[in-house]
């Protein structure tokens, strides 16, 4: 929605929880926390919305043919001219 109105850019720093997914290689995880439970991670917005469908994806689901990733690239939101 922010993006949509034109408050934040792909750029902007912005943190998310997630829950049932692997944490990235090197970081520190909070002590007693178990695979499963939600995390914070800092990313950007544009890093989110491009990844965040393929967390829970295998490698081998991520093989895409021309015309899919064409598809693919066509849904991606438009940045708004203002």
């Amino acid at each position: 929605m922010a993006y949509d109105t034109g408050e934040l850019d792909l750029q902007a720093k912005i943190q998310i929880r997630l829950t049932d997914a692997t944490p990235p290689r090197g970081m520190t995880m909070r002590e007693g926390w178990t695979p499963g439970e939600q995390f914070r991670l800092e990313t950007t917005l544009g890093r989110s919305t491009s990844t965040r469908p393929c967390l829970r994806r295998s490698r081998r689901e991520l093989e895409v043919s021309k015309k899919q990733l064409s598809t693919i690239v066509n849904e991606l939101p438009r940045p708004t001219q203002g």
